[in-house]
């Protein structure tokens, strides 16, 4: 007895069985979650490694071939994408749907610490982001300044950044779009030459004098004190006053063949509100 001829011959028991579905249905309804964000977890990893001042070719030649070669052989890795643009390498890895992925990134994380070994001197850490929609900004805000616009960036991160992130259910908050303070030394390069002083001699220089070097530490009855000497830069005077090296007897200091100003970097994101820059 096939649907329509049970439905004509008991058509009592029909419509039972069709109300029950109903019935059922519209319960089933009421109880399905709903969320404007449902928690997507994409079999993506993304590696983000800033190698600041290299151009697009020394950035593909010196770290993404290298990181790519390294993560290559993660297993279930299904494609491979990489992104080489001025300071900065993007490889983006693919993996097969029901992969583990927090067993993928460990996995990523290992390689990419055995890779560092044969990265140039100056690349950053690489930094390895996972897509969740979790992680989607649920609301912007923005803010100006016109009266001190160089201190807005800090002033965000300091008193409503920090605070807002003490706040239970807030996952992270971010400050972007404003500047960030940065401490200029633009060589001479006249003044460089006639001082006989190489540029990398002033890398060193600054280097060795911007430390905080750890005395150890002391036991006083039963109070220990951990000692350290501080030798940080304090403000662009005390770096102007750095010893560079000796030319004819006489000191040279990083003065005397630079300007250093207290500036900005230059910014990555620009963020306007109202025809106005803010953050």
């Amino acid at each position: 007895m096939n649907l329509p001829e049970f439905s004509v011959k008991k058509p009592v028991a029909a419509t039972v069985l069709y109300l029950g579905i109903i019935v059922l249905s519209i319960v089933a309804l009421f109880k399905l979650p709903l969320d404007m964000l449902p928690d997507i977890t994409y079999p993506a990893l993304t590696i983000t490694t800033r190698y600041q001042g290299a151009g697009p070719q020394d950035v593909e030649e010196k770290v993404t071939k290298i990181i790519e070669s390294q993560v290559g052989i993660v297993p279930n890795l299904k494609e491979i994408d990489s992104t080489s643009v001025e300071n900065y390498s993007i490889v983006q890895l693919r993996f097969d749907w029901g992969t583990n992925l927090d067993g993928a990134a460990n996995d990523v994380r290992d390689r990419l610490d055995y890779a560092k070994r044969f990265l140039p001197d100056g690349v950053d850490r690489p930094t390895l982001l996972k897509f969740d929609t979790s992680m989607m900004p649920v609301m912007f805000m923005s803010a100006s300044g016109r009266q001190n616009y160089g201190r807005l960036n800090q002033l965000l991160k300091d008193e409503i950044a920090e605070p807002l992130k003490r706040i239970e259910g807030i996952g992270n908050v971010m400050v972007v779009g404003g500047l960030d303070r940065q401490i200029r030394v633009d060589v001479n390069k006249n003044r460089l030459s006639a001082y006989g002083v190489g540029l990398t001699q002033v890398v060193q220089a600054l280097a060795a004098h911007n430390l905080m070097v750890p005395a150890g530490d002391i036991n006083i009855g039963k109070q220990s004190f951990f000692l350290r000497l501080p030798a940080e830069f304090k403000d662009p005077t005390e770096i102007a006053r750095t010893l560079i090296g000796n030319f004819q007897g006489r000191p040279v200091y990083l003065g005397d063949i630079a300007e250093v100003k207290d500036d900005f970097a230059e910014p990555l994101m620009i963020a306007r509100k109202e025809n106005e820059r803010a953050s």
